[in-house]
């Protein structure tokens, strides 16, 4: 199913020829006849004639900036009797994974807030299986009707039936069950034999809640009960258990868990990028690690397998964890199109790495490569490297309300749950995991009241995020700290919804608004000055206060002016620090203001929280953030910009700079620290011919090598294009206009016509003259033009007035030299669409449509061939008129199968190596002779600032690589059949001087062409001859009456002078010297594939040590009857640490014993050998025994830890580990219980029993 919506702009009225394929949505099940348009809208321009009729198309539904028109007036009216409805649930548009059209569907519908079902089951029973839009759907139902066996978020839409009269749509999730016997009534019967209509069902396919149902209310809204109804079923998308990055969002508000938690893991992360980044082989691998660890998470956690390949293709490594807002985005272009590129890379990558690494160092591939670095330094220096997992939230009334429902986590266990976006530190809680008997994999479960309260969630698709308190100690404990009743913000008051007045035109411009991101973004400045005033040095404090104090007093003067509104609450806050200016107060006076401008700042991040919740419930609501409250919170944070906040969105960061950074908050500790450690990517691709020959061997016709032209072209055309538009469209938004001179003819752009005063003026954009002028502005980031145009404009009144429209775009500008002042008189106007969203993702569309053509339109058996030519003419030498560098994507992007089946062989078998008359084999011919050889990076001969790939032979330089042949890796070995060039030169060497020689060149066109000199002595005579008139006569050298070659020109200059000295002539010269075949100038390898072997890659110190977890452990003598239960404890302890590091993601698990009595037969020793032969998924090592001074030092990661049994002759060991605050579980044996220090605290329900503690050594 795909449904086809052009684009228009409803400023110009114009199509914007571009077309998005909408797949698998409502709009086409719903209204199969209907013909749809998106109109592009502008937030701080569009009014409501904008959205009039056009095309003979109207105004249907909305979704933000997107309206969508069409050619039936009444289908809104079908769906929505209340208009406000299709903007604030524009569903039809929501494209999903797949569709499904059932008919006969028993569905059971709940009331989830009352239970009402229509008497089918008890009340009670009722609500605990439905939630606010969560729904069940039967799992032997799901499967025959081939719909996924996981739970998902669905779309769901009913036509007028018999028993529906009206169209209904629904969203929400739905979890399988067996509902095959639902019921009191467990059969029915519908229809008749005669007309063989006859139906009948046995319990329910689908249970509903009520709340899923949208736009209708009150008497029209769906009744509690059963049905049978004809459905179409939309899956959105599947449960799935994700990684969630933390970020600035959430690790603002958690100062002391960052200092002592984050950043040491953050340090580690940045330390080994910086390693990775080095090697290419090494950043691929981290590339495929990071994908397929994405892929695979919790994988093994799960009951069924998940199909990677389709998971894969689903995939995108930089995605964002998904709040499961009511937006509908019906652009999912950019997401889909980078889960392509993702998928691509990651498939060449892999292909290439377990091969021969043949294009690892290829300009697409590099320049791929570097991108991935530099989000991954952006994402540690955030925090979003810092992981938790996130599952689709599920409600469950058998819980309660402390505890959560995780299936793969332990009984009991505490554990941090959060979900995105975060309003403040009161949507970070604790809970308690809980198993309930059944649970469906990538689902969290959690009490309704809960979820509401705590976090603003409901079950239409919201994400929960988690992670054990085990993993985060330090957070968790400043989590409960921040949610003491004593530190909590006050919970958010979500306040009445507002109904929308006025045609839906009207609705459908003020539901555009959206003030998510500046709330958000005022919320995380205001918590970052919050943390700094903690944070601030002693030193800094006394004038921190004057500056904050002074900006006060401004504010204060702005309210007396009537220039900013501030409510007495706040402003009796404002006050007392306003006075303090140039006053001298003591240590004592400031600390203590400096608590009252925290909790002035608390206080705001509380109003701004109701704020945001508005601004959420914009589309459902006609009710708005209020803008005086957020002026003046903007306001009292002014007097400090926090640098991050802006600056973590730049793409120059990391590239070419590190992150700006000007405080003292827990994400200015983050970024500093990684700025201290960055390190500018040295990756380098290699020229983009030498990697011609991947299709070596495969040939192919001029007919296909035109085609492969064309689609280059093309291909190119259309990537080309969208990048011109997309660099465009960042500094000039929206339509444009072009005014020509009268009288010179010249055309003027002018831009950014929305961002100007007379964009709102209907009369504007009707002009077909305009007399302008121009003038200077300041620019700015996001408008870095300098100059605008203001044109004359009449007033109601009649007056004459000047009204900015936009700015002089910057062809314009450097095409005519304008300067300020310059103006056109009645200049024509033409107004032109400008670059949207929507085209940006058309043309997107569209190069995946035509990919996909090629494709499908080239036979199997000639795609090999076309894949051959499209890279042969992608990979020729850089032509003079680009200036970029060459990445010849199309190769890539249109057959990327034949790439990779090219990856699985060496290609690259054949090479020439040049300059060999200047190296170590200069006077050795090879003649086939398999030697084996080295690739090497060394300083190229002629230019000591530049590297060049050297072929090393038995030790020896042979010369280095042609720039235009292949090339492999260096450190690369190989035999390989070396061929030296035939010679076409012989050196004569005098017999008197061995310093001076001849060289004969063009001997190969003449009598000794095959002979091979070796130092004989020969008689030459020199024969002038004019061959070519105009130029120099050639000089001919004779052994007898044969020619032997032509005498080299700079030889004969050597000659003429050393013959002028003794006065004689070169004619007829005459001489005796030693003849020689001149060293080849280059050389042919061929190298035997089989022999190829690739060198270890270096491995840092540190990188050792990240991947590497120590365990200390030591034993005791105790009582004989308590040594047996004792020793298995140990062991299982020792086994529990393996597990513990692999959970942890680490390689190797290294053992040291401190024992005071160490015995090599002891049963530890035998765990820990078994462990090394038993365990394949980490290297279990054992370090053998140490002084407990040097096994301490050791301890340098956060998850190494000490075991051991404590006795009256270890208490040492103990008190000295915990002195230096390492991690320490010691089995006690008297009482079968742990001493735990620098752990995490347990919860008592976590303790474990002393028969468990036998069984698995948990500590």
């Amino acid at each position: 199913m795909a449904l086809k919506l052009n684009h228009f702009d409803t400023k110009t009225k114009q199509d914007i020829l571009s077309e998005q394929k909408l797949t698998n949505s409502l709009a086409e099940y719903l209204f199969p006849n209907t013909k749809f348009s998106i109109g592009i809208a502008y937030p701080d321009a569009t009014i409501t004639e904008d959205l009039d009729e056009y095309n003979g198309m109207t105004l249907q539904f909305s979704s933000g900036h997107r309206m969508f028109f069409a050619d039936n007036p009444n289908i809104r009216d079908l769906l929505y009797p209340n208009p406000s409805d299709a903007a604030a649930y524009p569903l039809p548009f929501t494209p999903c994974l797949a569709f499904h059209e059932l008919k006969n569907v028993r569905i059971l519908v709940i009331d989830d807030v009352t239970g009402e079902n229509g008497g089918v089951i008890a009340v009670d029973d009722a609500r605990k299986l439905v939630g606010d839009c969560k729904g069940l759907i039967d799992g032997n139902f799901a499967v025959s009707n081939n719909i996924t066996s996981r739970a998902f978020q669905f779309r769901l839409g009913i036509k007028p039936q018999a028993e529906s009269p009206v169209m209904r749509i629904a969203k929400g999730t739905l979890a399988p069950a067996q509902l095959d016997k639902l019921g009191e009534s467990f059969f029915r019967m519908g229809g008749s034999v005669r007309d063989a209509t006859l139906r009948f069902k046995f319990g329910y396919d689908m249970v509903l809640a009520t709340s899923s149902f949208k736009g209708r209310k009150g008497e029209d809204a769906i009744k509690p009960g059963e049905y049978i109804l004809s459905i179409g079923l939309g899956v959105k998308s599947l449960a799935l258990y994700r990684e969630h990055s933390l970020g600035t969002q959430v690790l603002i508000n958690y100062s002391q868990a960052v200092k002592q938690e984050i950043l040491p893991k953050i340090k580690q992360q940045a330390e080994k990028l910086a390693l990775d980044q080095k090697h290419p082989i090494k950043l691929a691998q981290r590339y495929i690690k990071t994908y397929e660890r994405r892929k695979s998470i919790l994988a093994k956690k799960q009951e069924v397998e998940p199909q990677i390949q389709e998971d894969i293709e689903q995939f995108s490594i930089f995605d964002n964890l998904d709040s499961g807002g009511e937006s509908e985005d019906t652009q999912d272009n950019d997401r889909f199109a980078t889960q392509q590129k993702d998928l691509l890379l990651y498939s060449l990558l892999k292909a290439d790495l377990s091969g021969f690494k043949q294009i690892i160092e290829h300009p697409k591939i590099i320049a791929e490569l570097q991108e991935f670095a530099r989000k991954e330094w952006v994402e540690i220096a955030t925090g979003r490297s810092i992981k938790f997992t996130s599952g689709l939230a599920q409600p469950s009334l058998q819980l309660n309300k402390d505890e959560i429902s995780i299936p793969f986590l332990n009984e009991g266990e505490e554990v941090i749950v959060t979900r995105s976006p975060l309003i403040n530190s009161n949507g970070v809680i604790t809970l308690k995991n809980k198993h309930l008997p059944e649970m469906v994999d990538g689902c969290v479960y959690i009490h309704p009241q809960t979820a509401m309260e705590n976090m603003q969630c409901d079950f239409d698709g919201d994400l929960l995020a988690f992670a054990s308190s085990r993993e985060f100690p330090a957070l968790a404990a400043e989590v409960k700290e921040k949610n003491l009743q004593e530190n909590r913000y006050p919970d958010i008051v979500k306040k009445a919804k507002v109904p929308y007045q006025g045609t839906f035109q009207e609705i459908a411009v003020s539901a555009m608004e959206n003030k998510i991101g500046i709330i958000a973004n005022e919320i995380q400045k205001n918590i970052a000055l919050q943390c700094e005033i903690i944070a601030l040095p002693k030193s800094d404090k006394f004038n921190y206060l004057q500056t904050v104090s002074a900006h006060c007093c401004s504010i204060v003067k702005r309210y007396k002016q009537g220039k900013l509104q501030i409510p007495d609450k706040i402003l009796q806050q404002i006050y007392p620090i306003a006075s303090l200016i140039n006053k001298n107060i003591d240590n004592s006076q400031i600390e203590q203001n400096l608590q009252l401008l925290k909790k002035l700042l608390k206080d705001c991040v509380a109003e701004l929280g109701n704020e945001l919740q508005v601004a959420a419930d914009g589309p459902k609501s006609a009710l708005r953030p209020d803008d005086s409250i957020i002026r003046y919170c903007q306001a009292i944070t002014s007097y400090k910009e926090v640098q991050w906040l802006a600056d973590k969105k730049n793409k120059e960061v990391f590239t070419l700079r590190v992150m700006k950074t000007n405080g003292y908050s827990p994400i200015d500790l983050m970024i500093q620290q990684t700025n201290d450690i960055f390190e500018q990517n040295q990756l380098v691709a290699r020229p983009i011919e030498q990697f011609r020959k991947l299709y070596y061997g495969v040939d192919f016709y001029d007919k296909q090598r035109q085609q492969a032209q064309q689609i280059k072209g093309e291909y190119n055309s259309q990537v080309r294009k969208r990048i011109e538009l997309e660099d465009r469209q960042k500094i000039e938004h929206g339509p444009y206009l072009v005014i020509t001179s009268p009288t010179t003819a010249k055309q003027l752009e002018v831009t950014n016509l929305i961002k100007f005063p007379a964009a709102k003026n209907i009369d504007f954009w009707k002009s077909s003259e305009l007399t302008i002028k121009i003038g200077e502005r300041n620019p700015t980031e996001k408008i870095p033009h300098t100059l605008f145009a203001q044109a004359k404009f009449i007033t109601s009144d009649g007056q004459e007035v000047d009204i900015a429209i936009g700015t002089i775009s910057m062809k314009s500008i450097k095409e005519h030299d304008l300067k300020p002042g310059m103006s056109i008189k009645q200049g024509k106007v033409e107004f032109h669409f400008g670059i949207s969203d929507g085209m940006i993702d058309a043309l997107k569309q569209q190069t995946r449509e035509y990919v996909e053509s090629i494709k499908q339109e080239t036979p199997s058996a000639e795609r090999l061939q076309l894949a051959a030519a499209i890279h042969d003419i992608s990979h020729t030498e850089s032509s003079q008129n680009y200036s970029g560098i060459k990445r010849a994507g199309v190769a890539f992007a249109i057959f990327s199968d034949e790439v990779i089946g090219q990856l699985q062989h060496l290609q690259f078998t054949q090479m020439r190596v040049i300059g060999t008359q200047f190296n170590e084999y200069a006077l050795q011919n090879f003649q086939g002779e398999r030697l084996p050889i080295k690739f090497e990076d060394s300083v190229h001969p002629r230019d000591p600032t530049r590297t060049s790939s050297w072929v090393i032979v038995e030790g020896k330089k042979l010369g280095t690589l042609d720039a235009r042949s292949p090339h492999l890796l260096a450190g690369c070995e190989a035999i390989a059949a070396i061929t030296s060039a035939p010679s076409t030169s012989f050196i004569v060497t005098s017999l008197k001087n061995p310093d001076h020689k001849l060289q004969i060149d063009s001997v190969n066109q003449y009598a000794f062409a095959t002979h091979q000199w070796l130092g004989e002595q020969v008689n030459i005579t020199l024969d002038v001859r004019q061959t070519q008139e105009r130029k120099a006569p050639t000089v001919f050298a004779y052994i007898g009456n044969q020619i032997l070659g032509v005498v080299n020109k700079q030889s004969v200059n050597f000659l003429q002078g050393r013959l002028a000295a003794v006065n004689r002539q070169l004619q007829g010269f005459s001489f005796v010297g030693m003849l020689n075949n001149a060293p080849a100038s280059y050389a042919d390898i061929v190298i035997d594939s089989s022999s190829v072997k690739f060198p270890e890659i270096p491995v840092g110190e540190h990188e050792n040590n990240s991947a590497v977890a120590t365990v200390v452990f030591f034993s005791a003598s105790i009582d004989s009857q308590l040594q047996a239960k004792t020793e298995q404890v140990l062991c299982n302890m020792l086994k529990r640490a393996v597990d513990r590091a692999v959970e942890r993601g680490y390689d190797t698990v290294s053992f040291v014993d401190v024992s005071l009595h160490s015995d090599k037969s002891s049963q530890n020793l035998k765990t820990i050998e078994m462990l090394a032969t038993e365990r394949k998924n980490i290297k279990v090592e054992f370090k053998g025994t140490a002084s407990l001074e040097d096994a301490i030092a050791l301890l340098t990661q956060p998850d190494d830890i000490v075991v051991g049994i404590r006795s009256p002759k270890t208490i040492g060991i103990i008190d000295f580990a915990s002195s230096h605050r390492k991690a320490i579980a010691a089995y006690i044996p008297e009482t079968g219980k742990f001493e735990r220090r620098n752990l995490p605290s347990i919860q008592p329900n976590m303790v474990a029993a002393n028969n468990d503690i036998e069984r698995d050594g948990s500590y």
